[in-house]
């Protein structure tokens, strides 16, 4: 495979798994003022084919998230967590994944986040008003960095069930042997909707979680890239379920298709 689509295609998701992985542990009860919201038959369709029938249940009431990432989690103690794979070429593997702020001298909201897949690992910031931003990506198996400009949103303040919010970044890709010097660079737009709360069953227990689905579409250097992400999150347990498609193509000669599906075995407050 070439070197770079793997790159890109990495890049790509790994923005998606940040987006998603850090919008946990909610400090307001699933009982809040909103209605509970259906799946559509597609969303519906996806989940049950790849996390199994039985494991998304019946919709509940969704809380109002408005104060963004400082509604649901304080990443000050800092989290980790034990992900399953059920479906896709890992199948019958586990992930550990881990987030927690940096340790500064003059203190801060920067952190970092591990996605757990054993090779990316994304730095961001927490704004004063709530939105969680990812500025660079490292990937070390590949040995690149990618830098977003301007700081990718990944998580919005002040939405509520059903809503949906739209951003785009510029991607500068870079070798870190040479962290200055630009190897690939492109746009993603990103389409971040808040989907509503739903009973699920996983190893590690029944929960009630919302459920955030993050839709990805760019081009960097030759390769176009569709991704969409589900992530489901509970009180106090972080990321519960999760579903990845994505399709990774580079004019004629290269096509890819990933398709995952992850469940929650274990949570671990540091």
């Amino acid at each position: 495979m070439n070197r770079f689509h793997r790159i890109s295609a990495l890049v790509l998701v790994a923005i998606a798994v940040l987006a998603a992985s850090l919008i946990w542990l909610c400090a307001q009860t699933l009982a809040d003022d909103s209605s509970s919201r259906l799946l559509s038959d597609e969303d519906r369709q996806t989940l049950n084919e790849y996390l199994g029938n039985g494991v998304v249940g019946d919709p509940v009431q969704a809380p109002a998230l408005s104060h963004g990432l400082n509604d649901l989690i304080s990443l000050r103690d800092g989290i980790a967590w034990r992900m399953r794979v059920i479906s896709g070429k890992a199948q019958g593997t586990q992930q550990r994944g881990s987030a927690g702020l940096l340790n500064r001298p003059e203190g801060g909201n920067a952190f970092r986040f591990d996605t757990g897949d054993g090779r990316n690992v994304l730095y961001g910031q927490i704004d004063k008003k709530g939105n969680l931003i990812c500025y660079a990506s490292q990937d070390n198996q590949e040995g690149v960095i990618s830098r977003f400009t301007p700081a990718q949103p990944i998580f919005f303040a002040d939405m509520t069930p059903g809503e949906t919010r739209r951003s785009r970044s510029h991607v500068s890709v870079a070798d870190l042997s040479e962290p200055d010097a630009e190897t690939h660079s492109g746009d993603l737009d990103v389409e971040f909707t808040y989907l509503g709360a739903f009973q699920l069953t996983v190893p590690a227990g029944a929960f009630d979680a919302v459920l955030f689905r993050t839709r990805l579409t760019g081009k960097v250097g030759p390769a176009t890239v569709q991704d969409t992400i589900y992530r489901f999150y509970a009180k106090n347990s972080g990321p519960v379920a999760v579903v990845e498609t994505n399709d990774v193509s580079a004019l004629l000669v290269y096509h890819e298709k990933t398709r995952i599906g992850k469940v929650l075995v274990e949570t671990i407050l540091k």
